[in-house]
């Protein structure tokens, strides 16, 4: 009995199968041609046309022309209409009959045409498409024959989709997250595919779709619910944080969309700046108020509690380096005498997962080469902080054997003693890196600007020796095929190229390149300075490109001020270093004062004739009253510099002449001063040596400007003061942290008369200056 059941039941199967592939059998009858124009040709065309398209599908067969025309013959007088066509494609046998006209007003056309399924009592499928002219019924006939491809195969085609309910949100941006488009085909698995993208926008609380049939497929509407906006973000029971500070580091803000999501990812970020500011107890919570027309209140509720310290940091199973050892390598520590005034005793989540890779690089500079440094173990109460940090520290290795091997450039011994890692010593990772720079560095100074050194390491556990091989690849050797400049839009290119001590054709130098860098950086024109390298036209060409952002060099400043001596000063300021682009320096300075007035103008020109020779002038008017006596002072020099060495020393060769006038002395006043009363000349020339290695010759943060020099006036050089007199003078800058520099400063001088003569009483050194 089962087998005859299960028979027939294949039997079954068999011919729905062969009944779902069996030809679509369809009839066109012609279309009804509407046109002022003669236009009855297109009657033959319109189907013969829709016939090649939907051949297209292999499941169709159509019904002979002539028998559908007899059809039409017999027909009475009047339109097609559905109960005709019915009839006609039941005795004809045929699946599916198309009917319908064409239009033509002016240039438009139309096709208006309807499919009827002949098996069972569905209502005829409309389809209208219309085009732009005559020229286009081929193509829209195409489109016609797609859509009834697609109605054959059950399939329908999105002729339009609309998004509604949506107030704040635009549609198009709606729209660009679905996949589904107009013009192609309905796809239920895209549809929710598409409500499930628009859900993931996480702007709307619900998500439907509704379809409707039109003559031309169908029309999809997306239906949205918005979620609330924010209206306004409340902050409650932050005593010690201000709500600015909080509101900045939190992600949900007024005027956006409620996202329970971004919500709990601001709560999160809120308990990080608290913890980083020492508040580990600190409890953060929410609750949100909904309002009318879809606005919501978001209410943040802080519970600060006490500052929360570092206790204690322990580290679990260290052996080789004591607690106290490894606490002073890290920069998270315990609260101390000074926590109130600074940060120690604070636990900073991102500074202690830096310690741990300190911690790390420490063991690995120390021979530790299999140290492992675990999550530490946080605990706290409302109080203090406790930290345990597992360590696993493993073996301590040392350098074996030491070679080099590869394209050598030198004897190998004389590379060897380049290295620091040599047998015996700890094995030091950081001294690793540094020989495998110096290497590097060494080839690239020969002109290998591609060299590679690559550190390969033979472990032995048993012996804990490290043996290195340095594996050298030097490549080709590189040439400046070309220098470019950018960025400097004020200043000259050969004030910049003129600094540079590599150029076109040369040699590829590391030094020289690094040199360049300093010094161009040096002229203190430019806010940033790059030196990128690219590849040439062929590998053993390199390309220098000099970038640069040009910063303010002039200045002007009009100020006033008060003193005790000179009552109110008046005080102006005008300098340019960077005249026309060309690095000249021209200055002046005029000050005003009730007791004393200076002027001076000073310009320097750094390369006189394009030569590495600086040359100068000053000229100054100086009055000034002291408590005995006034000196006014005229004059002026003329400098002169030259390079001693190519990186920081030169020597400067200044003559100086000035017209010192010594009036309104005292009867009180020293017999010093008396005697200088008058007018007397200085005819000089200083002679001086100086070495500056300042970083930014403004804003030096490191280096220093180190100087001797020797003025002699009077003799064959004329004058009335006749004196001799040294200088030395040594600055030093410092960096320190907060972007602060430290300075310090020494000076020493000796001056004495020549051929008998005093020294003027105007050229002696007085303490404080």
């Amino acid at each position: 009995m089962f087998k005859k059941i299960l028979i027939l039941l294949v039997c079954f199967l068999s011919c729905q199968i062969a009944y779902g592939q069996e030809a679509i059998k369809i009839g066109i009858f012609p279309f009804q041609i509407n046109s002022p124009e003669n236009l009855g040709y297109l009657k033959e065309k319109i189907s013969d046309i829709m016939i090649s398209h939907i051949k297209e599908n292999e499941r169709t067969s159509f019904i002979e022309k002539s028998v559908l025309e007899a059809e039409l013959k017999e027909k009475s007088e009047g339109e097609i209409d559905e109960d005709f066509v019915r009839r006609v494609g039941i005795k004809v046998g045929a699946d599916f009959v198309i009917w319908g006209s064409f239009t033509k007003i002016g240039k438009g056309i139309s096709l208006d045409t309807r499919v009827l399924e002949i098996r069972g009592h569905k209502s005829p499928i409309r389809i209208y498409i219309d085009g732009r002219d005559l020229d286009s019924l081929t193509s829209k006939l195409a489109e016609l024959a797609r859509h009834i491809n697609l109605k054959l195969l059950g399939k329908d085609i999105i002729v339009k989709i609309y998004i509604k309910g949506n107030d704040r949100i635009e549609a198009d941006a709606i729209k660009s997250y679905i996949e589904s488009k107009e013009g192609e085909v309905l796809s239920q698995k895209t549809l929710r595919e598409d409500i499930k993208r628009i859900y993931e926008m996480n702007y709307f609380e619900d998500v439907n779709v509704a379809k409707e049939d039109t003559p031309s497929g169908k029309e999809i509407t997306f239906i949205v619910s918005e979620k609330p906006s924010i209206k306004e973000i409340d902050i409650s029971g932050n005593r010690f944080i201000e709500k600015k500070d909080i509101m900045e580091v939190i992600g949900v803000k007024p005027r956006t969309i409620l996202n329970f999501n971004k919500i709990e990812d601001s709560i999160k970020s809120v308990l990080k700046f608290y913890r980083d500011k020492g508040y580990w107890a600190a409890e953060v919570d929410y609750k949100v108020y909904y309002l009318k027309r879809k606005e919501a209140i978001v209410d943040l509720r802080i519970t600060e509690n006490k500052k929360t310290k570092i206790k204690n940091i322990r580290f679990i199973d260290n052996k080789a380096y004591s607690d106290k050892e490894l606490r002073g390598i890290i920069q998270t520590d315990e609260k101390g005498f000074f926590s109130w005034l600074t940060d120690s005793g604070v636990l900073k989540e991102d500074v202690l997962q830096q310690d741990l890779d300190k911690i790390i690089a420490f063991y690995s500079n120390n021979g530790y080469i299999d140290i492992k440094v675990g999550k530490p173990e946080i605990t706290h109460d409302k109080e203090w902080i406790y930290i345990a940090v597992p360590i696993n520290e493993g073996k301590q290795f040392k350098v074996g054997k030491v070679d080099i091997k590869g394209d050598l450039i030198e004897e190998k011994a004389e590379l060897l003693k380049r290295l620091n890692m040599t047998t015996g010593k700890i094995f030091d990772r950081q001294l690793l890196r540094k020989d495998v720079v110096n290497l590097t560095d060494k080839y690239a100074g020969a002109g290998y600007a591609f060299a590679d050194v690559t550190p390969l390491t033979s472990i032995d556990r048993e012996t804990q020796l490290v043996d290195l091989t340095l594996d050298v690849h030097k490549g080709k050797k590189v040439y400046f095929e070309r220098i470019s400049i950018t960025g400097n839009t004020r200043t000259r290119d050969k004030v910049i190229r003129r600094e540079l001590k590599v150029a076109e054709g040369d040699l590829y130098d590391k030094e020289k390149l690094s040199k360049s860098y300093q010094k161009v950086n040096r002229l203190g024109y430019f806010e940033e300075v790059s030196f990128d390298n690219e590849k040439g036209t062929n590998d053993e060409k390199l390309n220098l490109n000099i970038k640069v952002k040009e910063k303010p060099t002039g200045a002007v400043s009009v100020g006033a001020g008060y003193s005790s001596v000179d009552n109110v000063i008046g005080m102006f300021n005008i300098a340019q270093n960077n005249l026309f682009g060309r690095g000249q320096n021209l200055f002046f300075v005029a000050s005003l004062g009730g007791k004393s007035s200076s002027y001076n103008l000073g310009f320097t020109e750094p390369w006189l004739f394009d030569t590495p020779v600086s040359a100068g002038f000053d000229i100054y008017d100086v009055k000034r009253d002291y408590l005995d006596y006034s000196k006014h002072s005229q004059g002026g020099d003329i400098r002169f510099g030259f390079p001693i060495t190519e990186d920081y020393t030169r020597a400067y060769a200044t003559y100086k002449h000035e017209n010192v006038n010594i009036t309104n002395v005292l009867d009180t006043a020293a017999a010093a001063i008396k005697e200088q009363v008058g007018k007397t000349v200085t005819s000089s020339i200083v002679l001086s040596l100086v070495r500056d290695s300042k970083d930014d010759r403004i804003f030096p943060t490191k280096g220093s400007e180190n100087s001797i020099a020797i003025e002699y006036a009077g003799g064959v050089l004329g004058g009335t003061n006749y004196f001799t007199k040294y200088y030395a003078n040594t600055t030093w800058f410092f960096p320190l942290s907060w972007d602060t520099v430290f300075m310090s400063r020494a000076r020493i001088g000796f001056a004495h008369g020549n051929q008998g003569r005093e020294l003027p009483l105007f050229e002696r050194f007085f303490l404080g200056g």
